[in-house]
C-alpha cells in the first residue's frame, strides 16, 4: 500500500499543478493590481513634479522680478547719494563763498563805521568851533548862509 499507483501520483501532481496555477493566477492578479497602483502613483508623482516645476518657475519669475526691483532701488539709492553729495558740495562752496563775502562786507562796514565816527567827531568839533558864528548868522536871519556853510563842510 505504500506504493502509489501511477494514477494516484498523476492525480496528486495534477492537484498540485492546479493549486500552483491558481496560486500563480492569484499572484498574477495581485501583481497586475500592484502594477496598476504603481502606474497610478507614478502618474500622480509626475503630475506633482510638473506642478512643482511650474511653481518653481513662477517662484523664479517672482525672484527675478524682485531682484530687478532691488537693482533698480539700489541704482536710485546710488543716484540719490551721488546727487546728495553734489548738492552738499555745492552747498559747502556756497557757504564758503558767502562766508568770504560776509567777512569782506563786515570789514568794509567796520571801516565805514570808523570813518563815520571820525567824521562825526570832526563835524561836532566844527560845530563847536563855529557855533558862535552860526548863532550870529541865525539871529540875523540868514538861513541860506547857514545852509551854504554846511554844504561847504568836508564830506
Amino acid at each position: 500500500e505504500m506504493i502509489e499507483t501511477h494514477e494516484e501520483v498523476t492525480q496528486k501532481l495534477q492537484k498540485e499543478i492546479f493549486s500552483l496555477r491558481d496560486k500563480m493566477q492569484t499572484e498574477h492578479k495581485v501583481a497586475k493590481k500592484d502594477k496598476e497602483r504603481l502606474s497610478q502613483l507614478i502618474k500622480e508623482l509626475e503630475e506633482k513634479v510638473e506642478i512643482t516645476k511650474r511653481e518653481r518657475d513662477k517662484f523664479e519669475e517672482k525672484l527675478n522680478s524682485i531682484q530687478e526691483v532691488v537693482k533698480h532701488v539700489e541704482k536710485l539709492l546710488d543716484d540719490s547719494k551721488r546727487k546728495h553729495k553734489e548738492t552738499q558740495d555745492e552747498l559747502d562752496l556756497t557757504v564758503t563763498k558767502y562766508g568770504r563775502q560776509l567777512k569782506k562786507l563786515t570789514t568794509e562796514k567796520n571801516e565805514v563805521d570808523e570813518k563815520l565816527s571820525t567824521r562825526s567827531k570832526e563835524y561836532k568839533e566844527l560845530l563847536v568851533k563855529h557855533e558862535h558864528t552860526i548863532a550870529t548868522i541865525d539871529q540875523l536871519g540868514h538861513k541860506n548862509v547857514i545852509a551854504g556853510l554846511i554844504a561847504c563842510l568836508p564830506s
